[in-house]
């Protein structure tokens, strides 16, 4: 009986060359918990991330949450701490003014919240001349103005 030759085992290639494509830059949206239903700024609203860490002591408030993602580049999120569900945020006769894309999202809560301008002012003042704006959840009554009592939106973007 002849013995076959032994096979020599193949050593594996680690040469090998990658090639790396460059992607679009991602980012995380900046998310903020509103936990109140004052309309009041006493944190600290340079950016969502200060807000965070120094809220003023009392929770963080829609206006507050605003203002700091008008202040931290690219489109924020602001949700709603579930103790809210069914409040009513009486402003203070005062637009809540959005310079960027944003989304107010309160469709975690089981019952909506209000957003009541007691018709002293608009309610949501959009300017943001390319952002969108999205609202999901909210009640909007009360506003008062000549051009958008409710939401004003002046974007090329689009509003849902």
């Amino acid at each position: 009986m002849s013995k076959k030759p032994r096979r020599k085992r193949r050593q594996p290639n680690y040469a090998t060359t990658h090639n790396f494509q460059a992607l679009e830059e991602r980012r995380l949206l900046a998310n903020v918990a509103v936990g109140n239903n004052l309309d009041i700024v006493n944190g600290d609203t340079s950016s969502i991330a200060a807000l965070i860490t120094d809220d003023g002591g009392d929770g963080v408030s829609l206006r507050e949450a605003i203002s700091a993602a008008n202040n931290t580049a690219g489109a924020d999120g602001v949700t709603f701490d579930d103790s809210l569900s069914g409040e009513t945020i009486l402003l203070n006769g005062t637009d809540l003014d959005i310079n960027d894309s944003l989304i107010i999202d309160a469709s975690a809560l089981s019952t909506s919240i209000t957003i009541d301008a007691d018709d002293q002012s608009r309610i949501l003042n959009f300017t943001a001349s390319t952002g969108d704006l999205t609202i999901d959840n909210l009640t909007i009554t009360g506003g008062s103005s000549a051009q958008g009592g409710g939401v004003f939106f002046d974007s090329s973007g689009t509003l849902t």
